[in-house]
């Protein structure tokens, strides 16, 4: 008997299973290897969002999360350790779902404490494990003789990666992204260029194809996923698309890594046809067997129908109030902004629930036109005598250049630093930076520490090419010694 066209999408039990250990794994890695890594820049008592940002954070806005509480750095390897090691079991199977809503609850936690540390990758991660909780790992088997996984619930995953992209594009209509220049513009911000970058800086015919090419594929993705659910010819093409887009754009500029989530995400979404080709040994290994589960309850299927049509329901709420409410240049937001309808969604979904309900999301956030003003920070320390010398990306340079993860803070309070956040991590930079600089420079005075912004406002492509010395001087904040 065939199934009704209009039936809701099925996903694949070996394609689930992957995307298990895909994500899990991912996510291991970041608690496990990248926090490590940072802990004494960023996280620990002496790190840029140690104990310093938890001070300044608190007198800015007179309270904060109760993780700001913490000021020993062994509560926070503690922290870091237990999420990896959740992380660890929801991929090899051990009680996923349950693993998947403690991990959920340990990443909304660690983020509490380090707000500024959201990034646009981790956002998709979180809102992939949050809605793995409500998958029902209880039915997998590999063995079994049902190979497909359907219901309003597994509907609600397939949404969300769709309505990721589909939001994305929204954001992106008309400004730059229209005129076919976006690209250009988003590559001459100096901190995420890399060589390719460069290069395609001065290809405008490419950069202008890429940036069209952008745009349609977010905008057609979705509609073509949800209408050509039943061909697996198109479902293939488009399951290995999200990580090809997302590693395409990481050759030319660093965005962070969407390129790592996109995996789990592409391989949810491959059909039952490609699996059947992957020789029978594969599904021998352990991590992919059947999960340690407990035994799933009955439940009525109007139960799924209505969770599903809350989960929707959170994530068009929540992309709307952050777009209606943001501060970029969205089109959302010129639209409807200040309208009734502003109101309305404000009143249903006030701005601190997202923070409460481990699925807040805001994809409107890294699409919008780019900004109209590029280039880097410095701190410079005033002598004395006159002289001005620039501690961090100056002649000077730091003693340990700044990490990976550190330079995204850089990035994000070169474009977002009119906020409360910007202000006090401005501050703990600052202060970090003239501490390092009077170790090793003892007996010489200082008048006073600034962060600086150096920046450009480019109207037209042949701007972006401009060299260095048009760079307009935009100062931050300033520090005052006393002796």
């Amino acid at each position: 008997m065939k199934k009704p066209l209009l039936s809701l999408p099925e996903l694949d039990i070996r394609g689930l299973l992957f995307f298990r250990v895909s994500l899990g794994l991912i996510l291991a890695w970041k608690f496990w290897v990248v926090v490590p890594g940072d802990f004494q820049e960023l996280y620990g008592q002496d790190g840029l969002l140690g104990n310093c940002f938890r001070l300044g954070y608190l007198e800015a806005n007179g309270s904060g999360g109760w993780l700001f509480g913490f000021e020993a750095d062994w509560i926070l390897w503690f922290m870091s350790i237990l999420c990896g090691l959740t992380m660890m079991l929801f991929s090899v199977g051990v009680y996923p779902g349950l693993m998947a809503t403690i991990g959920s609850i340990c990443m909304m936690l660690w983020h509490d404490r380090f707000q500024m540390l959201w990034f646009g990758w981790e956002q998709y991660a979180q809102v992939l494990l949050f809605l793995a909780i409500f998958l029902p790992w209880g039915k997998v088997e590999i063995q079994s003789r049902i190979k497909s996984l359907g219901g309003p619930l597994v509907f609600a995953l397939i949404f969300q990666i769709a309505f990721i992209y589909f939001f994305n594009a929204v954001s992106k209509i008309g400004g730059k992204w229209w005129d076919g220049t976006a690209i250009s513009f988003a590559l001459a911000g100096l901190e995420r260029q890399n060589s390719a970058g460069k290069w395609l800086l001065n290809q405008e015919f490419w950069a202008i194809g890429l940036t069209y090419a952008t745009w349609i594929w977010e905008f057609m993705f979705p509609i073509v996923l949800l209408l050509g659910w039943r061909n697996n010819v198109i479902r293939t093409c488009l399951a290995f698309s999200i990580p090809i887009f997302h590693w395409c754009i990481s050759i030319f500029m660093d965005v962070g890594d969407f390129r790592w989530i996109a995996i789990p995400a592409g391989l949810l979404l491959i059909p039952a046809s490609f699996w059947d080709k992957l020789p029978e040994k594969i599904w021998k290994l352990y991590p992919l067997r059947a999960p340690i589960t407990f035994q799933p309850y009955r439940t009525p299927p109007i139960a799924g129908v209505i969770a599903s049509s809350m989960l929707i329901g959170i994530m068009l709420l929540s992309n709307l109030s952050k777009s209606l409410n943001s501060r970029t240049e969205d089109p959302i937001k010129s639209i409807w902004g200040g309208s009734a309808l502003h109101g309305l969604i404000n009143s249903i979904y006030p701005d601190f629930l997202p923070r409460f309900s481990f699925f807040g999301q805001h994809w409107h956030f890294f699409s919008p036109n780019p900004p109209m003003e590029c280039g880097f920070l410095r701190t410079e320390i005033l002598l004395e005598d006159g002289n001005l010398i620039a501690v961090y990306r100056g002649e000077e340079g730091l003693a340990n250049p700044l990490g990976r993860t550190a330079n995204y803070l850089m990035q994000y309070l070169a474009i977002d630093r009119n906020t409360k956040k910007a202000e006090v991590l401005a501050q703990c930079i600052a202060t970090q930076e003239s501490n390092m600089w009077h170790e090793k420079h003892p007996g010489k005075r200082a008048k006073s520490l600034s962060l600086s912004l150096y920046s450009y406002q480019p109207s037209t492509l042949a701007d972006l090419r401009l060299p260095a010395p048009t760079l307009q001087r935009k100062e931050l904040i300033r520090f005052g010694f006393d002796y």
